[in-house]
């Protein structure tokens, strides 16, 4: 069998088994993880008829997803290096390569850049064009700005190297920024099949053996395998540590840090220090100067008289910002690496217990202020929850990624931010703000009111009820919706069918908490939810929304108004 057949046997049974043959899905769960939560991607679709080019575009800055102009405001930019990210990615589910992709890319380039809104481009492109221009105008002085262009397909890794014409297109793509002042860096990545299962296989599990480590020492506890170790205090090369934390395309590999309470702060004066003593050649090891890192890993394995540590499934849970300081300086500095002798201080610990983990966390962080929103994980309120979803063989992620990490069945995960949207949409009967705004649920007053963080004895059962809502809603909640002429995502409306769902079951919009107790989940069927969606659609129909403005409408107060207007009109009579 050929290898490309081979493999792309191989990532169709990885679709059909974890992905529901959903390409897009899992390109975005490997590659986009990190800022792109999967089940809020139709947010940010272009793919349509005037797409030019692009499947998806979004925006970040300093990791942060932009939704809309004012979530800036929620940045802090007071760093010396601000980063202002554009993503634009075409998906090919196709072993051909498409050679008219870096062209269309290039002409969507040059009017992103002029601010030009072609009338053949669709409502979704020129709006995110607009949305740049916006941004320019408020960020340009205070950010770099950096731009990256996707192209994915089933194609083989020669199939890509062969395309001599394909490639110069793409580096026409990227000379069109070269420039542009204030673009800073463009890079394409032209994402065949091998790359695509190389991710897969670093996504079930992650192993490193630091090599020739000569100082370290081990306490040993009475473990069954006698190579399994409990902890380690090590001197691990500098060069070595760079070579750990560096990742797919010679970029730093953000899974290592999942569960660290922080992001990198940028040129902040502590990692300023970092980068110069980096740079400083004197007597001093650098681990005199550094407080260290410390990693918690599911296994540590050593070998004494070999001098390896091997680690598996590594969170590097403090030294973040020590971490981000040598990867940036190396990257830059990548030749000095060869004869680079000094060493770093690091603590590995064997972690099996979750609790346990967070105390590591907690304490290794506790040097310098944990602000609340950073460890919304630790509230009383979310550890109840986890053990009442345990209580029916679920697994409440409410410390990011911890059960996916450990490998969890997917179905079986319920995560921290996802229940926000529940329950803001169902016990808030609010669905446009969850549509608009699901970053937010999390902040503050927001944050407190959903989960009632001071009720510590409150039911918890509201917190199932609303999670088996919505798995039986979106169960049947697949395919597209048709509003006249044209086709949408059944998943743009989830959160105003999901809240329509029970007004119909209820047959009142003034539903209570106890009325959701009585809840029947079985009577939730595809004839329901059909109802539901039809109420959407007559909703748009009655109030001439245009629909290139549909997916605009839906994320506003008034739309929900609308729904209740249309609901207590037509079904509650």
């Amino acid at each position: 069998m050929k290898e490309n057949e081979l493999y792309n046997q191989i990532l169709d049974k990885e679709l059909n088994e974890k992905y529901e043959n959903n390409l897009d899905k899992l390109l975005f769960s490997n590659y986009f993880e990190e800022l792109v939560d999967i089940d809020e991607l139709s947010r940010f679709k272009t793919d349509n008829y005037g797409d030019a080019g692009n499947d998806y575009i979004f925006f970040s800055l300093n990791r942060n997803l932009l939704f809309e102009f004012e979530d800036i405001n929620d940045i802090d930019l007071s760093n010396d290096k601000n980063v202002l990210e554009i993503y634009c990615i075409q998906i090919k589910d196709s072993q051909k390569l498409d050679s008219n992709v870096p062209n269309k890319f290039i002409e969507f380039s040059r009017n992103l850049l002029d601010g030009n809104m072609p009338t053949h481009y669709n409502e979704e492109v020129n709006e995110n064009i607009e949305f740049f221009q916006k941004l320019l105008e408020e960020l340009l002085l205070k950010v770099e700005i950096h731009i990256h262009f996707y192209y994915f397909s089933r194609v083989s890794k020669k199939q890509i190297q062969d395309a001599s014409d394909l490639l110069g297109r793409f580096e026409t793509l990227k000379g069109t920024f070269s420039a542009i002042d204030y673009i800073k860096k463009c890079n394409y990545n032209i994402i065949g099949i091998n790359d695509i299962i190389e991710s897969i296989k670093k996504e079930t599990k992650f192993e490193y053996t630091f090599k020739n480590i000569d100082k370290f020492e081990a306490e040993i506890k009475e473990i069954e395998d006698e190579s399994e170790t409990s902890s380690i205090i090590a001197l691990v090369p500098i060069k070595q540590y760079f070579s750990f934390i560096n990742g797919i395309d010679n970029k730093i590999n953000d899974k290592l840090f999942d569960s660290n309470i922080r992001d990198y702060k940028g040129r902040s004066n502590v990692n300023k220090d970092i980068i110069k003593t980096l740079g400083e050649n004197d007597d001093l090891d650098f681990w005199w100067l550094n407080n260290g890192i410390t990693i918690t890993a599911e296994k540590i394995e050593e070998s004494v008289a070999g001098k390896r540590i091997k680690i598996s499934n590594p969170q590097i849970v403090n030294g973040l910002q020590t971490s981000y300081s040598i990867y940036h300086y190396y990257s830059q500095h990548y030749d000095m690496l060869e004869n680079e002798k000094r060493k770093l201080f690091v603590k590995i610990l064997r972690i099996n217990d979750e609790d346990q983990e967070l105390r590591v966390i907690v304490a290794t962080n506790s040097q310098n202020e944990i602000r609340d929103k950073d460890i919304h994980a630790n509230d009383q309120v979310q550890k109840n929850i986890e053990s009442y979803f345990k209580g029916f063989g679920k697994y409440y992620q409410r410390k990011d990624k911890y059960y996916t990490n450990r490998q969890r069945k997917k179905k079986d995960i319920v995560k921290l931010a996802d229940m926000a949207k529940f329950i803001n949409t169902i016990y808030l009967k609010d669905p446009s703000f969850t549509r608009n705004n699901p970053g937010k649920l999390l902040n503050g007053v927001k944050y407190e009111s959903i989960f009632k963080i001071k009720e510590i004895d409150q039911d918890y059962e509201r917190y199932k009820i609303a999670y088996q809502v919505y798995d039986s809603v979106s169960s049947f909640n697949k395919g597209v919706l048709k509003i006249g002429d044209d086709e949408f995502e059944r998943s743009n409306f989830l959160h105003h069918i999901v809240y329509c769902v029970i007004c119909i079951m209820f047959n009142n919009i003034d539903y209570t908490p106890k009325d959701l107790k009585s809840i029947k989940i079985n009577e939730i069927n595809e004839l329901l939810v059909h109802k539901a969606s039809d109420v959407i659609i007559n909703t748009i129909t009655d109030n001439s929304i245009p629909h290139a403005k549909i997916l605009k409408s839906i994320k506003e107060q008034k739309f929900k108004q609308q729904l209740n207007i249309y609901m207590n009109n037509n079904l509650f009579n």
